[in-house]
């Protein structure tokens, strides 16, 4: 029986003086057993360098690329399972950025541990306002001392078109929000607004309308991140940035992207992802399996997953959900729609609300709360269809006013 409960050195000088400085970050991507991927951004070309150690006054290892470059990128490896590492950002003529006790980075648990997790998600957050700002508050003070494993990004990351300078004012140089990014990892998925550079050509109304092969999706959004397309962090590979999997103790998590998706609707880009989920899935032997992309299969909040020109929301409740289903997945994640919601343990539910029937389709009347005896209870075979849950997270930085917030499965909240 498996239980699931919702919360959602050396000293080194510079000697660099005014002429460089670390204006993006630093920020970790890709945190596996055994390495991290350190990224940083200077005002002028340098070459890149870390050193890491056990704590700010010892660090004792260094890693070093006799590069040229602003926007820096290097992996740490060797290191060991689960354990803290402090580190600093530089060059081959001394420090940029670090040293003290906000920068520093944990490694993963062995794959299949189980122990306490703490995952956050957020999505539309990146609109560089007070409400982004209270929502990062609000999450730290909660948080205080309890360390946070897992950070996903939902998608709409920076607003209004994911341009590279709207990542940098709105996310990673907006004060009050950006001194996270030292010590907390990100494990993103693009929205319809990331896509806004994408495909420049090819928006209407926020969404892709041509087909364009994954292998050619680029823009800022991929530019900036780094993840495990190789399967690096466990998973299966997809050799793409679009879409990927990675383990985190027990819990197994895809990043799905619902910008696959083309008004041509050829669902070339949906049937390539929807392959690769059954590969993984196939291989995934993990406790908990926990799914995150960006436009949600129901909401009555900003958008109406009733409504006949939301497409993509449809296309991913039809064409996804039977699949991600098929293997009992626990909690599926999204944003997009700008207010909070949350189901019961629900299956089989691919129409309209309407369509909804409880009597076949909930699994679970639970509400989900642990600290009232409340847990949503599954048992640990993928092969029984016990429900999913489903949560709608687009109010980070978001808001709707007097949403209607009522969808399948009478969500809770």
């Amino acid at each position: 029986m498996k239980k699931l409960g919702l919360v959602f050195t050396v000293l080194l000088v510079n000697t660099l003086g005014f002429s460089q400085a670390v204006i993006r970050g630093p920020y970790l991507q890709s945190p596996t057993e055994t390495t991290v991927t350190v990224m940083w951004r200077t005002s002028a070309n340098t070459s890149t360098k870390v050193w890491y150690g056990p704590s700010p006054s010892n660090l004792s290892d260094s890693i070093m690329i006799n590069d040229n470059v602003t926007d820096h990128s290097i992996q740490i490896t060797g290191l060991i399972p689960y354990t803290d590492y402090f580190y600093v950002v530089g060059n081959i003529n001394g420090v940029l950025a670090g040293a003290d006790s906000n920068h520093f980075f944990r490694t993963n648990p062995i794959a299949g541990t189980e122990l306490p997790i703490r995952a956050w998600a957020i999505g539309d957050f990146g609109k560089g306002n007070t409400g982004q700002i209270d929502v990062k508050n609000s999450y730290v003070n909660y948080a205080a001392a309890t360390h946070t494993d897992v950070w996903l990004w939902l998608g709409d990351n920076a607003y209004n078109n994911g341009e590279d300078s709207e990542y940098q004012t709105k996310v990673f140089a907006h004060t009050g929000f950006s001194d996270i990014f030292s010590w907390m990892p990100f494990w993103p998925t693009p929205g319809n607004h990331d896509y806004g550079e994408v495909w420049q050509q090819s928006a209407l109304f926020g969404i892709p309308y041509s087909n364009i092969s994954l292998q050619d999706h680029e823009g800022p959004y991929f530019d900036i991140v780094d993840v495990p397309e190789l399967a690096e962090a466990g998973g299966y590979p997809s050799n793409l940035e679009v879409f990927y999997s990675f383990d985190y103790g027990n819990v197994h998590f895809l990043s799905l992207n619902s910008e696959v998706f083309d008004f041509t609707l050829t669902y070339d880009g949906i049937n390539e992802m929807r392959d690769w989920i059954i590969q993984d899935l196939q291989q995934n032997n993990q406790l908990f399996t926990i799914v995150y992309f960006h436009q949600p299969l129901y909401s009555k909040g900003s958008h109406d997953s009733d409504d006949a020109f939301e497409l993509v929301m449809k296309a991913m409740r039809e064409e996804i959900i039977p699949t991600l289903e098929n293997y009992d997945v626990d909690l599926i994640v999204c944003g997009h729609s700008h207010v909070y919601e949350r189901s019961y343990l629900i299956h089989g539910h691919y129409g309209n609300s309407s369509t909804f029937n409880s009597s076949t389709m909930l699994m679970d009347g639970s509400n989900g709360n642990l600290s009232q005896g409340y847990p949503y209870i599954k048992d640990s075979l993928p092969s029984t269809p016990d429900g999913s849950v489903y949560v709608v997270c687009g109010n980070s930085g978001s808001n709707e006013t007097a949403p209607v917030l009522k969808s399948p499965g009478d969500v809770l909240f």
